[in-house]
């Protein structure tokens, strides 16, 4: 027999409140407030109840957010952020929280263009 726990109102809140973050003061360094009005409409970043199955579904969402946010809201991404962009990415996808931005639509501009980046997104 295994044990599960769920989720706490604590973890729910905790969650909602780094979304907030991502979407209110990680985000806007990074897209135009237009393309920020869409995301809301599209449901980026809003968690589901799927996300909030397990005690340990809800900590590795908040790792996940948590990662993402510090690789952001520091110097900006390297191209050795790379892995660890894509891993926390997954992780969100996985619990149905809608992140569907790739690596490079937040490396710096002359990082894109000596990658040769593609720079359009959610087509």
């Amino acid at each position: 027999m295994k044990v599960v726990f769920a989720a706490t109102t604590e973890q729910e809140e905790q969650i909602e409140a780094l979304v907030d973050k991502m979407l209110h003061h990680v985000l806007p360094h990074y897209f135009s407030e237009k393309e920020l009005q869409t995301f809301g409409d599209m449901n980026i970043l809003k968690p589901t109840e799927k996300c909030m199955d397990t005690l340990g579904d809800a900590y590795s969402v908040m790792a996940s957010l948590q990662t993402l946010m510090h690789l952001l809201e520091n110097e900006g991404l390297k191209k050795e952020h790379c892995e660890l962009f894509n891993r926390n990415t997954e992780i969100l996808n996985r619990f149905d929280i809608s992140f569907p931005f790739s690596f490079q639509h937040f490396l710096p501009e002359q990082t894109k263009e000596s990658m040769n980046v593609d720079q359009t997104y959610l087509q």
